[in-house]
């Protein structure tokens, strides 16, 4: 057992295979702290162990004022965007434009985790970052959340609260006790009150990166 500092949050999880153990090492903290969520020890291989420990952290993080986007997370000028897309769609290539192109920092690279804290969103990295172990250990307030689509040119349109809503509740875990998931949808009310959440129609292109910044930053 090892206590981790994730989201804000004090961790208590046991590791024991380096999928995840690898991932979470730059979250350690003081042996001394006080543990806010503890998460059940998974006897499954390494990525079950993996798999396993982020749903208990994100279930537990509802309780915190916090839920899972599936997403690439980036900071940029002190704020975050997170670009959320269905698998495939190019979400980590458009984050890595970001990267290249504007000198932005990736967060997480697949499972931010956003919390509401003082009445402000943030976006924060996790150990729960996907394949390719892209995250920060530090979070920032939220800028806007970009729904990524395909397209030949490059196109940013406001989505309205309700496509924002189900676009959201696509990409996170929705947990099946009652008090949580209306906990889930407060939450989810009060993000589209304070964030904008945008379609960012986007072709493979770096060039893309200077023109979504433009639209989601002025």
């Amino acid at each position: 057992m090892a206590l981790y500092s994730i989201a804000g949050l004090t961790v208590e999880m046991t590791v024991n295979h380096s999928v995840t153990r690898t991932r979470a090492e730059r979250y350690l903290c003081d042996r001394s702290a006080q543990a806010d969520i503890r998460l059940p020890v998974s006897d499954g291989d390494p990525y079950e162990e993996y798999a396993e420990l982020a749903t208990a952290f994100y279930q537990q993080l509802i309780g915190f004022d916090g839920f899972l986007l599936h997403a690439s997370a980036v900071e940029l000028e002190g704020r975050a965007v997170l670009f959320s897309a269905t698998s495939g769609t190019g979400k980590s290539t458009h984050a890595s434009y970001w990267v290249s192109e504007l000198g932005a920092v990736i967060l997480n690279d697949d499972k931010p985790a956003v919390r509401l804290q003082n009445g402000v969103f943030s976006a924060y990295g996790t150990p729960f970052c996907g394949k390719h172990d892209l995250s920060e250990n530090r979070g920032a307030p939220l800028q806007a959340i970009a729904v990524l689509r395909r397209a030949d040119e490059t196109r940013v349109e406001r989505l309205s609260a309700r496509e924002a809503l189900f676009s959201i509740l696509g990409q996170t875990i929705r947990p099946e006790e009652a008090s949580l998931y209306e906990k889930l949808l407060t939450l989810l009310e009060q993000l589209l009150l304070t964030v904008p959440v945008f379609a960012v129609y986007v072709p493979n292109d770096p060039a893309s990166a200077e023109a979504v910044y433009r639209a989601l930053y002025k």
